[in-house]
């Protein structure tokens, strides 16, 4: 490689390297024959280089084959998985890539690897804490658990006892549903699953020269929340399920009603009057409800229509009654699907999608598709079937569902600060602020200086302030702070607050690992926030994404 004092030169600088990086736990150089020259522990926060004599030979890791060939200026980034010492996995596990680089001498000659280990464990386990309300799995494009919630499950693939451990055998009908398409959501006996595929590696294709960038075999990585189905229907059933059985209890009273009132002959305007209280009761109940509630008969015509469906659907009353339901409510490549199970009840008198909750695309009067919920009920109406159904508008929760998901997986396409300048903008338009920032705590001072800032859609000039007499005073220990409502009362020496006449006000610390704290990131807004516990979990997955930079 060269003498002794350019080999020790070199540590010194892989050394001071790591330490002010502080997210590689390896930093090696290895010669042509695959022996380590050099390697630097990160030690969990302490760097030191590791004794010669303690160095190993990796000539028969498939990264140091896979990379060994590389041309100059070209990376390569390994599969995610254990690393490895001594021919053994590394305990406690470590979950890591490797990024290799071929080094040159100045005649062109190639001198060996420069090897980054990422460790990728902490990365990922700070990412899924945002989901504590579902399952959280990363797969890699082989079913294997990249990471799961059962330590038991995860990477298989390193172990010879665990092969068999994927989560295509475990979820073998929930698997092929995620192979068919790059993202989607579907439901079966296992719950709701939530997938899209990504490609970590994606930044790759912005450098210009072809080539330079190269992986392992791993195509992709897939993304999947399943909310267990007990717990989804605990959370579903709520409303819907009430209100059905009300409806239908109110049905039958009138019903019933009527037929002892017509058998004993009870005068005809007491009993004209029972029938219409009932009526107006379950009119009442109707009218007043959320949700759309609708009737149809035997052969799919609309026969009931309540006022939340007029909302919802845009149709009125008139409009509506005596026309089919699949035809005027139902996306056309949807129909065909709707009216075989509607041939199927009509002949086992059992439907599809009947006693469950389901999910579909509904079309509006204006043309407009929306998604919503559905349950519904088979009744028999002077002896002829009928089906209660009970509709629910779900397009807020799936557009906050969709913006979470955006949000976890990261704001691709921009490099350096540009990405802090994207995160904000990206932010402002999320939470609905008025102003957001993120900054940088100044090393020796307790003053901030920001990276990107941003308000009413404008990227402004980055400023400075001190943390004291601030509610940001709380993030140098660490602590998210949030303020709902007043905050220009408990923090009245706060200049940036009265100048901006800031009412609610939330910050995030972004700490590096091992709970170095990097700085805070920070949203405001003259009025309280809407959905304020929304957007402190937005905040907090928004410091993941944006303490990795």
């Amino acid at each position: 490689m060269g003498s002794d004092e350019e080999v020790e030169r070199l540590k010194t600088e892989l050394l001071s390297f790591s330490r002010h990086r502080g997210r590689y736990d390896q930093i090696r150089f290895l010669d042509m024959s695959g022996m380590e020259i050099i390697r630097v522990n990160y030690n969990y926060g302490d760097p030191a280089v590791v004794p010669r004599e303690e160095l190993q030979l990796k000539a028969h890791r498939y990264y140091f084959k896979d990379s060994i060939s590389l041309e100059k200026g070209e990376i390569y980034a390994s599969f995610f998985d254990l690393n490895i010492e001594h021919n053994e996995v590394e305990q406690p596990v470590k979950t890591t890539i490797r990024f290799c680089m071929a080094v040159f001498d100045d005649a062109g000659n190639k001198k060996g690897l420069l090897i980054l280990n990422l460790l990728g464990s902490e990365l990922v386990q700070r990412f899924v804490s945002s989901f504590n309300y579902v399952s959280v799995s990363l797969l890699n494009s082989d079913a294997y658990w990249l990471y799961s919630r059962k330590d038991e499950e995860m990477l298989g693939f390193m172990y010879a006892d665990k092969k068999d451990v994927t989560f295509a055998n475990s979820y073998p009908e929930a698997w092929k549903e995620i192979l068919a398409s790059p993202s989607g959501q579907f439901y079966n006996e296992n719950g709701l699953f939530t997938f899209k595929k990504i490609y970590p590696f994606a930044f790759s294709q912005m450098i210009k020269e072809p080539g330079v960038f190269k992986t392992g075999k791993q195509r992709e990585w897939v993304l999947v929340y399943r909310v267990h189905k007990n717990r989804l229907d605990a959370l579903s059933h709520n409303i819907s399920t009430r209100l059905t059985k009300a409806y239908l209890f109110l049905l039958l009273f009138i019903m019933i009603g009527s037929f002892f009132l017509a058998k004993t002959r009870v005068s005809r305007s007491w009993a004209i009057s029972k029938i219409k209280k009932s009526e107006e009761m379950l009119s009442a109940i109707s009218n007043s409800a959320h949700d759309a509630i609708l009737i149809i008969d035997y052969m799919a015509n609309i026969t009931y229509w309540n006022p939340a469906a007029e909302r919802i659907f845009g149709f009125t009353k008139d409009e509506v009654m005596g026309r089919n339901v699949w035809k005027l409510l139902s996306p056309a490549r949807y129909r065909e699907q709707h009216a075989e199970a509607f041939k199927r009840l009509q002949r086992t008198g059992e439907g599809k999608y009947t006693g469950r909750i389901v999910e579909f695309m509904a079309k509006r009067k204006d043309g407009t598709e929306f998604p919503m919920e559905m349950s519904a009920s088979i009744v028999k109406i002077n002896d002829k079937l009928h089906v209660v159904v009970v509709v629910r508008d779900i397009t807020e929760r799936k557009s906050k569902e969709e913006t979470l998901s955006n949000i976890a997986l990261g704001v691709t396409g921009a490099t350096s600060y540009e990405v802090f300048n994207t995160l904000m903008k990206y932010l402002e338009k999320a939470v609905k602020s008025d102003l957001c920032f993120v900054g940088e705590l100044l090393e020796g001072e307790a003053r901030v200086r920001t990276i990107a800032a941003c308000a009413d859609g404008r990227i402004l000039d980055n400023f400075e302030f001190s943390l004291s007499g601030s509610p940001c005073e709380k993030v140098l220990a660490g602590l998210k702070c949030a303020y709902p409502e007043n905050v220009r009362q408990e923090f009245p020496d706060d200049k940036l607050l009265f100048d901006e006449k800031i009412d609610s006000y939330i910050a995030a610390p972004l700490t590096g690992f091992g709970g170095r704290m990097l700085g805070l990131i920070v949203v405001l807004k003259r009025e309280p926030f809407k959905d304020f516990q929304l957007v402190v979990t937005m905040l907090q997955i928004f410091a993941v994404r944006a303490a990795t930079e």
